[in-house]
């Protein structure tokens, strides 16, 4: 398999950057890496032939890293200022197809809640911005993506940046459903599905450090009564009483989870 194909929200930063930017700079973009970066792993590598970070072995030879010159030539926009507005957007889960971003020594990570960490890597990544997306399947299907570049003209309203409060009522309703698909970074639609549920996988990945011994398998979160191994590994997680059970109609659990969600962390 020779050819291979960018993910749709990683085209759409693209398609969006020169429509906002038409004079840019692009000498320093970039999506599928050189020989320096296929002897590595890296995912600038397509991820059926080449040695990604990633593989969903579906047939599709994605790549899902881009590098974007941080050269607007714009009168008073910068690299800066965008990635800052993007930062902001990831934490309010508004964009949550970014797993994470590096830009002149620092990196925002989706395992941080995306707070500005030195990056160690030997490219600092000084001349440019990369993005690399998220692991799943929704954000690989992405093809609405939104930039919010707009935001950056001196006419436009800055977008809010600060989710909604959640109510803190101890109920696992499709606010805070929501809310927790937004900070874990998974698809949002309000809904935990019974099975292999993309946010339970998710939380679960997570709760490893309290029960490494804990299946990734996306069950087991439910506020019905019904005692599971998932909900054990959550209670010790948010250090509240462990017995098993999301108690109804409503749970001290969940309350602890709401506030949590409250701070945009989980």
């Amino acid at each position: 398999m020779s050819t291979w194909t960018l993910v749709p929200p990683l085209k759409a930063a693209f398609v969006q950057l020169d429509a906002e930017f038409p004079n840019r700079d692009r000498t320093t973009d970039g999506a599928k890496g050189d020989d320096e970066h296929a002897a590595r792993v890296s995912s600038h590598n397509p991820d059926e032939t080449g040695n990604p970070e990633f593989s969903d072995k579906d047939g599709i030879n994605e790549v899902r890293a881009i590098d974007i010159d941080k050269d607007l030539r714009h009168a008073t926009v910068t690299a800066e200022q965008v990635v800052q507005l993007w930062v902001k957007q990831c934490r309010a889960g508004l964009m949550p197809w970014i797993r994470y971003m590096i830009f002149n020594g620092r990196i925002w990570h989706v395992r941080d809640g995306y707070t500005t960490r030195v990056y160690t890597g030997s490219n600092k990544h000084t001349d440019h911005i990369h993005i690399t997306s998220a692991f799943n399947q929704a954000s690989d299907n992405l093809t609405t993506a939104d930039y919010f570049l707009r935001y950056l003209r001196p006419s436009v309203p800055k977008p809010p940046t600060k989710p909604q409060i959640l109510e803190v009522d101890g109920i696992l309703g499709p606010k805070t459903i929501s809310r927790w698909q937004q900070v874990m970074g998974t698809p949002v639609d309000g809904k935990i599905d019974s099975k292999d549920s993309a946010l339970v996988r998710a939380v679960q990945k997570k709760l490893r450090i309290v029960d490494y011994r804990l299946q990734i398998d996306g069950e087991g979160i439910r506020q019905d009564g019904h005692r599971t191994r998932t909900i054990e590994a959550l209670q010790r997680y948010l250090k509240c009483p462990v017995d098993g059970f999301l108690s109804v109609p409503t749970s001290r659990t969940i309350v602890a989870l709401q506030r949590r969600l409250n701070e945009n962390r989980f």
